[in-house]
């Protein structure tokens, strides 16, 4: 771009802090850090007030656009920065800015830089990108080569280096709250593995980390803002990490709970320390107080500490800590509550934390707080710590953006940077002055001088500032607010330091958009988003004039000052004020700008104004029309007298110069159009810029969002120079200001930034032109004091107001006001003239009752002396008015309702046509007339909805099935062809057996395949080994399903239809039972079956008139159309009734009935003369004839009545009957209906799981082609790595051998050395080890950059001093101090001797240096040679892997391609396997032909009835055997007993009383003991009876006490088990205790427990043994009794009966 008239724009002070990356260190005492694309410095060796905002006079380092992240190098001196848009990192020396070196990154061209950062070494540089790919990349910066980069796969925006190895790095990512849940964030350590021809990075995940007990839930926090992990364990992310001496990494977690240590090797992490207590420290704080204070809470002395930490006092215990626990009692109050934690530092002895609250924390590691020192006090919080290079300070930034500076040694806090740019929402320029007014978001007005480029002033408003704008000549500043208030203040602080308020009102309803001041001073337009702009006269005490008003809402306005030549005018000029007002046309898309005449006359005319409307007074002159959106525009003059053109920013961002009719041409009564541009500049790359006028109009200035200003000098408008001021990414350029003499520019910008931009002058001739500019820019300034002294008069006769309230929503708008005030003062002359109010009133009062008088008596006249209401009316305009809102009300519901209606429809609508309208077969349902009995309920029977096909599944589905059938023919061509040759008859296959157990039938074989449905079309279930063939038999499955429900909703229709005909039918039936019921006038239930809505489904959609509970609401168009229908019936009606050949001939033939006339008959009733009731002996034979014939009528008519009657039960019962059978015979048939539904049930449910099985197949399908490709795609990786591994392998060895060798070269080399010296000086015996000595001595000196380095030595921690791998410098820098003849000579050397010594060392040192830089070389290179041998062999196993896992796959596939998984249909009995309770696993299980299974059953059959011939052949044998030694052993013991009676007969001694028996019988005394026994019965019958009554008692007794002694045994088993518990935890405490013991004394338990266990075992197994001895005995017993009792029957002995019960 061609430098401008001025030369260059560049950035001269810009105030902010672009927080992208934290401040760092550049020097001991200089801090850097960004502010938009500025690196400024700020200088912290300042303490107190005058640190604050202490910047140094180092010039601020400018990009060209946004940096986003920046790194320093201390030992160098350099900084290294990335701007936004580039993924270049550039390099500048500090202090002088200059460029060291730049180096390039092939990335997305979206993606950024997020950090920069050197290793400590500065030897390394690495950089971190965001989005999408979060690239690591490693650079050699010296030598501009990139050592690695990798792509990493989780968030990071942190990096730093180890401080003891420059080739191992940590990232992390600090959380912001822009990641979602679901996005993976961790720590990850890298380590950069040097390679032959190419380096790699390594990673290192860090584990997670959790707290082992989850604090308790915030109830204040809603149930996404919890983090819930997935377990019982809370998880912690890392968020801002820190190294530490041992090269262990500390880091924050993003919930601000807990510091967790990592380790880098493994990945290894801990909790350091939390902010939450344990359960057991929680209870044991609460157990502490509990039993010192009474009544509060109190505790069992007994109870133990762990017991309270695993929640366990026991369920026995009396008493219970009452408290609940809440949150508040898990928090360590010291940390400052949860969630509080931010940043971290490390220190040898301590770690540093930043805290939200504002507070740094300075704590041990083992979590104890050292010191605590408040920072912010102002709410922000802690956001970042950094290092100052001495370790003396730390610096602090915060949230709000400000920085702060902690001393370690005394702890004192200052504030070092104050950010005044924050929050600004406008600005504005006094052009008198040049001070610069900013409007902030909190209501503050701060005020900038110009000359010390700092804060001068501020003061606040009480509301929320949208706008201001300053006075071209004064002091003036006006304020816009969101509430459409306006304040003017008088801000020149002469007097006072606060301003002088002049006006405030609210001129607007919505919020105030724009404030423009005339040129001349004396006008303020104030417009919002609206049609209307609100004009203020400044010179006329702040009066508001009105509003002028346009047809669209304002866009943009402008004022222009027109001076043309005017003979009449004093000194030949007239000075015409103008307005331009720009508003849009969307629809269209094209913009008008409107132009008035606003007069300069010093008094404004009333009659001009009216109803607050300036259009008499500021009138319109022209209007123009530009057909494209303007976003902004300007007036500038074109250099002919009265002729002005248009430079526009339009929304296509290009600025245009259009030429603008002469004021002659001009016409207000319609629009023209400006045409073509006459010029186009593309300056911007975004919409919506605007412009900016110089006060000279030489300048034009643009700015948009994307944060670039363009300026441009009307002399030379094709040269123009463009600067980068704000972030784009933010927003861009909020507003722009320019000074009088154009020298300055001051910028505000959405990033919180304020810039200054001066005017860089290389040239002589921009020089000239700027002193220039400024000169031009003194005379105007001095051609105006005359009106500024005019505006100064004015606004000292302006008042003051006193009181500036708060802004409010509900504060009245200025001119409703106005219009009361006016309306007030106007009521009070009328009052005056009348007077006073109370006169006023009672007249009112007067004509009020007459009116209503009148009223009255009106309504007792007659109706035609009456008069309407209407003429009682007195205010007709009220009238009018109250009717006009009405109506307005009126229409406003009608329309409510009618969108609401609108509304609902379209729901219903949509939800008819996805419902109603899309379904094929709607969803019905057919219902028994009774209730089953078995299960009382009605049966229902539903069909099948059947969704409408698309034409695209049509197609599918057809050329599916045309492919299948062409696929059968050919099949079966194929199998004609074979079946020439004969078949063999064999035995059927295991493969033919599951061929006959599918259920599909397969292909039918003939001379012509006929298809009839799409279960022909399927294929056999062993024949889907391809995925194409599963897709197919998806879609055939699916048809074959559609058809079963066609099919079973046919059968479903003609049954709706049949149930409709049986309703008929019960319907006509149910007509005859009325008439007999009504006949024989009786009451019977009548059975009246309907239809159920679910069994008309269209009843969904229909809305009759009696569901509809609302008044139905008939309008005058309504009722007028049901009142002619009502006509058109009646005159239907009676044209039918003239002339009706129908009812005529009824009338004609049959008196107008239809009835038969025999029924009539039947039920007329013979009427009884009254004659009859006479005595029969009063009638005469006449009479007494008649009176029997009466009798005999109504003795038959009787009898025929009752047959009548009869005849009607009889059919009433019959009908009864029908209507029952034909509802059972209905339900009959819809179980048999019901029975076919689950049948086509069971046949879909089984098509869908083949379906699913199918799709389940697929997927894994899927899944297994894109693991085979994965393996092959490595597979290929790893033979293309061991290709480059083998052919690097060669060059490497050669390069091996070469570094060996001449390492070796050079150690032969150092070593002969040593013999030239031995040789040299192995003379000189008596001194020959002091040369040595002097040989041998290596005094290193630094070197002045040595030292420099040294002073800047960078050692993480205070007090720890760097490894000597990190301190050991290059052997080629050591430099050895050289021998001394004065100091280090030996006396009696010769001088020959000393230099021959000096050369001898000096060729020795060399070589030493030699030697160890081959050392040094060859060492490394062959660990480059390990590294690659161990990546080869890597390869190698890797390789073998995948081939492995590549066989496993194949056979894999194999087995999961022709082993497919097949659905059989069997029934209960044919599953043998075991059923499981929920899912039965068959896997193991075979499926066998049930030939084979019915072959086996009925060999099993005939084995099993041999056997059981066999069985009853030795049964009946055996039996014969077993009757014959039973008959012998009966007859033995026959016998046995005849010989025993007869001994008992011979050996009998007869005694007196059987001799008495003998003789005489024993009748006597059978009587006496007769007698005796009844007496002895009697007496034993009341004994029983008293005894029963005392049992009684007893057992009485006995009830209770069972019943209170099981009372009592329930209690105590409720004890026993409370006390079990307790007794098994006890047991653990003990066991946990004796582990304890046994751990802490290093022994196992002690003598005497183990005496003790041995006796209890001993005694235990006595026992066991007696018992089971015990047991053996009595069954040995059991068996001898039992078989001395085989011989005969016998009752078992006493002894037995014992033994066998005390067994």
């Amino acid at each position: 771009m061609p430098p401008t008239l001025f030369g260059e724009l560049e950035v001269s002070k810009s105030y902010g802090h672009t927080p992208l990356s934290n401040p760092c260190y550049i020097a001991p005492h200089v801090l850097c850090y960004i502010s938009g694309n500025a690196l400024n410095f700020l200088d912290t060796s300042v303490r107190g007030e005058a640190a604050l905002s202490k910047h140094t006079n180092t010039k601020p380092i400018i990009a060209d656009s946004q940096i986003t992240a920046f790194g320093v190098c201390r030992k160098e001196s350099l900084i290294a920065f990335a701007e936004r848009g580039h993924m270049t990192v550039q390099i500048v020396k500090y202090p002088l800015g200059s460029v060291v070196g730049h180096f390039d990154q092939e990335n997305d061209k979206d993606a950024i830089l997020t950090a920069i950062e050197f290793s400590h070494d500065g030897k390394y540089l690495a950089s971190l990108s965001g989005l999408p790919n979060y690239r690591v990349t490693v650079w050699d910066w010296k030598n501009n080569v990139m050592m690695a980069f990798v792509d990493s796969a989780s968030p990071a925006n942190t990096i730093s280096f180890n401080p003891f190895n420059s080739l191992q790095f940590c990232t992390s990512f600090n959380f912001s709250g822009d990641l979602s849940k679901d996005d993976e964030r961790g720590i990850k350590f890298w380590r950069m593995e040097m390679g032959f021809k190419s380096n790699s990075l390594k990673t290192i995940s860090g584990r997670e980390c959790c707290l082992q007990e989850q604090p308790p839930v915030d109830p204040t926090k809603s149930f996404n803002d919890i983090h819930i992990s997935h377990t019982s364990e809370f998880h912690l992310y890392p968020r801002s990490h820190a190294w530490q001496v041992d090269q262990q990494v500390l880091s924050t977690v993003e919930t601000g709970d807990a510091v967790v240590q990592y380790n880098p090797v493994n990945g290894e992490s801990r909790v350091l320390f939390s902010v939450w207590k344990s359960r057991y420290e929680v209870e044991k704080e609460r157990v502490e107080p509990a039993h010192s204070v009474k009544g509060v809470a109190f505790l069992d002395a007994d109870i133990d500490l762990e017991e309270l930490a695993l929640g366990r006092t026991g369920g026995n215990q009396d008493t219970q800590i009452t408290e609940e626990l809440s949150r508040d009692h898990f928090l360590k109050k010291e940390y400052g509550g949860s969630e509080n934690l931010r940043c971290i530092l490390a220190t040898k002895d301590s770690i540093i934390l930043g805290g939200k609250d504002g507070v740094l924390r300075f704590v041990s590691y083992d979590g104890e707080i050292i010191n605590q020192v408040v920072v912010i006090t102002n709410g922000a919080e802690i956001a970042s710590l950094t290092f100052s290079p001495d370790f003396k300070d730390v610096s602090i930034t915060a949230s709000d953006k400000c920085i702060y500076t902690c001393e370690l040694s005394t702890h004192s806090i200052t504030q070092n940077l104050e950010i005044e740019s924050f929050g600004v929402v406008s600005m504005a320029l006094f052009p008198v002055s040049d001070f610069v007014v900013t409007a902030h978001k909190d209501g503050t007005l701060k005020f900038w001088d110009p000359d010390t480029k700092r804060i001068s002033n501020r003061f606040s408003v009480f509301g929320s500032i949208t706008s201001i704008a300053a006075h071209p000549l004064s002091s003036v500043l006006a304020v816009g607010t969101e509430t459409g208030i306006l304040r003017i203040f008088d801000v020149a602080f002469a007097t006072s330091d606060t301003p002088r308020l002049l006006m405030r009102e609210k001129v607007s309803p919505v919020a105030i958009k724009e404030l423009k001041f005339d040129p001349t001073g004396r006008y303020l337009l104030s417009f919002g988003d609206e049609e209307c702009a609100v004009l203020v006269d400044i010179m006329k005490k702040c009066t508001i004039l009105g509003f002028v008003h346009t047809r669209h809402p304002i866009a943009s306005a402008l004022w222009d000052i027109e001076e043309t030549e005017d003979t009449e005018a004093e000194n030949g000029i007239t000075t015409r004020l103008f307005l331009y007002i720009l508003n849009h046309n969307k629809t269209n898309r094209f913009s008008n700008i409107l132009k008035y005449n606003v007069p300069l006359e010093e008094e404004v005319p009333q009659e001009l104004v009216s109803g607050f409307s300036l259009e008499k007074f500021v009138k319109i002159m022209a209007k123009y029309r530009i057909d494209e959106l303007v976003t902004d525009f300007v007036v500038v003059s074109s250099g002919v007298s009265s002729s002005r053109s248009f430079y526009t920013i339009t929304d296509d961002k290009k600025l245009k110069n259009f030429g603008r009719p002469s004021n002659s041409h001009e016409d207000a009564s319609e629009y023209m159009n400006l045409g073509t541009p006459i010029l186009e500049f593309a300056d911007h790359e975004k919409k919506n810029s605007k412009l900016v006028l110089s006060i000279s109009t030489e300048w034009l200035f643009s700015y948009s969002p994307d944060g670039t200003v363009t300026a441009r000098n009307f002399l030379e408008p094709e040269k123009s120079t463009k600067v980068f001021a704000h972030d784009s990414a933010v927003g861009g350029i909020q507003q722009l200001a320019i000074s009088r003499d154009v020298h300055k520019l001051y910028s505000t910008g959405y990033d919180g930034v304020v810039r200054l931009f001066e005017w860089k002058s290389h040239m002589a001739a921009a020089r000239r032109a700027l002193i220039e500019a400024a000169e031009a820019a003194e005379i105007a300034f001095g051609n105006k004091l005359e009106a500024i002294k005019n505006v100064v008069v004015s606004l000292n006769q302006t008042p003051t107001r006193s009181v500036d309230p708060p802004d409010s929503e509900n504060e009245p708008y200025y001119f409703d006001i106005v219009s009361a005030s006016q309306v007030g003062t106007k009521v009070a002359a009328v009052t005056d003239k009348d007077g006073g109010a109370n006169g006023f009133e009672d007249k009112i009062k007067v004509i009020r009752e007459r009116l209503t008088k009148a009223m009255q008596r009106n309504e007792t006249l007659p109706d035609l002396e009456k008069i309407p209401k209407t003429d009682f009316i007195l205010d007709f305009a009220e009238r009018d008015r109250l009717m006009a809102e009405a109506d307005a009300r009126v229409k406003q519901v009608r329309r409510e309702i009618e969108l609401e209606n609108l509304k609902k429809r379209v729901i219903r609508n949509r939800i008819k046509a996805e419902c109603w309208d899309s379904m094929e077969v709607i969803g019905a349902s057919i219902k028994s007339f009774r209730p089953d009995p078995t299960t009382t309920k009605i049966a229902e029977v539903t069909n099948f909805p059947i969704k409408k096909k698309t034409a695209q599944e049509i197609q599918r589905i057809e050329k599916v099935k045309i492919l299948r059938k062409i696929q059968l023919h050919v099949e079966a061509a194929a199998r004609k062809e074979k079946s020439s040759a004969s078949a063999i008859a064999a035995v059927p296959t295991d493969d033919t057996i599951l061929e006959s157990a599918t259920t599909e039938a397969p292909p039918p074989i003939a001379d012509e395949v006929v298809f009839n449905d799409s279960k022909s079309l399927l294929f056999s279930d062993f024949e889907l080994t391809t995925n194409e063939r599963k897709r197919t038999q998806i879609v055939l499955l699916g048809e074959a399903i559609n058809e079963i429900k066609v099919e079973f909703n046919a059968k479903f229709k003609d049954f709706c239809k049949v149930k409709k005909d049986e309703i008929l039918k019960i319907e006509d039936k149910n007509e005859r039972i009325l008439n007999i019921t009504s006949e024989l006038q009786v009451q019977e239930a009548i059975f009246k079956p309907v239809l159920d809505d679910d069994e008309v489904p269209e009843r969904i959609i229909e809305v009759n008139d009696d569901e509809v509970k609302a008044e139905k609401f008939i309008g005058p168009e309504e009722l007028k159309r049901i009142e002619a229908r009502k006509r058109e019936e009646e005159e239907r009606r009676r044209a039918a009734q003239e002339d009706n050949y129908r009812e005529r001939g009824l009338m004609i033939m049959m008196g107008g009935k239809l009835d038969d006339k025999s029924e009539e008959t039947e039920k007329e009733e013979l009427v009884k003369p009254d004659w009859m009731n006479k005595p029969r002996e009063e009638m005469n034979e006449e009479e007494r004839k008649l009176v029997k014939e009466f009798e005999k009528k109504l003795a038959t008519m009787k009898e025929e009545q009752e047959k009548y009657r009869k005849a009607l039960e009889t059919e009433l019962k019959k009908l009864q009957g029908f209507i029952l059978e034909l509802c059972d015979n209905f339900d009959l048939r819809l179980k048999e209906l019901l029975v076919k539904k689950m049948e086509a049930d069971q046949a879909i449910f089984k098509n869908e799981l083949k379906r699913i099985k199918l799709h389940q197949s697929l997927l894994l399908a899927e899944n297994d082609e894109a693991k085979e490709w994965r393996l092959n795609l490595r597979l290929e990786e790893l033979k293309q790595e061991k290709m480059i591994c083998t052919q690097y392998l060669p060059e490497i060895k050669k390069e091996l051998d070469h570094f060996r060798d001449e390492y070796d070269t050079t150690l032969r080399r150092d070593k002969e050395i040593d013999k030239l010296f031995k040789k040299e000086f192995s003379t000189m015996d008596p001194m020959f080890e002091l040369f040595y000595k002097l040989f041998k001595k290596r005094e290193i000196v630094k070197t002045v950059a040595q030292e420099a380095a040294d002073a800047h030595i960078e050692s993480p921690f205070p007090g720890i001093d760097a490894p000597t791998t990190t301190g050991a410098t290059d052997p080629i820098d050591e430099v050895y101090a050289p021998l001394n003849f004065d100091t280090d000579g030996v006396e009696g050397i010769t001088q020959e001797s000393w230099y021959k010594l000096v050369d001898l060392r000096d060729r020795k040192i060399l070589s030493e240096i030699e030697t160890k830089i081959a050392y040094r070389q060859f060492s490394e290179f062959q660990t480059i040679a390990q590294s690659v041998n161990d990546e080869n062999e890597r390869i190698r196993r890797e390789t073998d892997k995948v081939m492995s896992d590549l066989a496993s796959f194949a056979e894999y596939r194999f087995h999961t391609t022709y082993n497919p998984e097949t659905l059989f249909e069997l029934k209960q009995g044919q599953v043998e396997v075991p059923q499981a309770p929920v899912v039965t696993d068959y896997s193991d299980a075979e499926l066998i032909h049930r030939s084979v299974v019915e072959k086996l059953n009925d060999n099993i059959v005939s084995l099993g009835k041999m056997k059981v011939d066999a069985l009853k052949e030795m049964k009946e044998y055996r039996k014969g055997i077993h009757a014959l030694e039973w008959e012998n052993k009966m007859l033995d013991f026959q016998a046995e007993d005849l010989v025993i009676r007869t001994r008992d007969i011979q050996l009998l001694r007869v005694t007196k009383q059987m001799q008495e028996y003998i003789r005489g019988g024993d009748e006597r005394k059978q009587t006496n003991e007769i007698v005796a026994l009844e007496k002895r019965a009697e007496h034993n019958s009341k004994a029983h009876v008293h005894k029963l009554d005392d049992r009684s008692v007893l057992v009485e007794k006995y009830q209770k006490k069972i019943t209170e002694k099981r009372k009592e045994n329930e209690k105590l088993e409720a004890r026993l088990k409370d006390l079990e518990v307790s007794v098994k935890e006890r047991r653990k405490i003990h066991d946990v205790q004796v582990k304890r013991k046994a751990v802490a004394g290093g022994t196992g338990t002690s003598s005497g427990d183990k005496v003790v266990l041995n006796d209890i075992y001993t005694r235990r197994k006595l026992v066991d043994l007696a018992k089971s001895q015990a047991q053996d005995i009595a069954i040995l017993r059991e068996e001898v009794e039992r078989l001395r009792l085989r011989t005969y029957p016998a009752f078992p002995s006493k002894s037995m009966t014992a033994g066998v019960a005390g067994i």
